[in-house]
């Protein structure tokens, strides 16, 4: 097991909680190294992110914030006392664990998904179900009704985002082969513009 290259670069440093931390070369990923006793012969592997801290006011503008580690915790502060701040302040930061593939849409793209609506499920599913004809009747049942309850997932949540209030973008997790490995959601970070 190895370091991610944005971390390989820079020395070291230990943490309060003497957790090894490699600070990221690309000022957005730090590593973070816990020794952890388990009481027998196995391994606990703990992959997972937490994108950079963020917060906004209901006008939309940035709020101070900042995240700060304990020994067991990450606990994001937010200066929400701040002169000219308006309520409600939104902060929640894009967290993700275990191991598939992310993708951030920006403003634009969550718009265009968005757009799609029925039709787009319908689109999608019918050219899975055509392209699944080829293995027969039931193999084009499978992959139709597969593509449209992803795309159906993806549009939903393009949907939410393109109708919050500060506006969102959205974002899809693929976790595992097949439709129930699909999720979708909305952010509100740096990647959202």
């Amino acid at each position: 097991m190895g370091l991610p290259l944005q971390a390989q670069s820079k020395p070291a440093r230990i943490a309060d909680d003497n957790a090894v931390v490699y600070e990221g070369t690309d000022g957005k990923t730090d590593v973070v190294v816990h020794a952890l006793e388990t009481g027998d012969e196995s391994i606990i592997v703990e992959v997972g992110s937490l994108g950079a801290q963020w917060a906004f006011d209901a006008a939309g503008e940035l709020v101070e914030t900042w995240y700060e580690v304990t020994a067991d915790s990450i606990v994001q502060v937010v200066r929400h006392d701040a002169s000219g701040v308006q309520y409600p302040v939104v902060a929640d930061p894009v967290w993700s664990g275990g191991l598939g593939v992310y993708g951030h849409f920006n403003r634009a793209e969550t718009a265009t998904w968005a757009s799609y609506g029925v039709s787009g499920i319908g689109l999608a599913g019918g050219a899975c179900a055509a392209l699944g004809g080829l293995g027969g009747p039931i193999v084009a049942a499978v992959a139709g009704g597969s593509c449209g309850v992803v795309a159906a997932t993806l549009i939903h949540s393009a949907g939410i985002a393109q109708t919050s209030s500060p506006k969102k973008c959205f974002y899809v997790s693929i976790v595992a082969p097949g439709p129930t490995g699909v999720w979708a959601g909305t952010y509100k970070d740096s990647r959202c513009k």
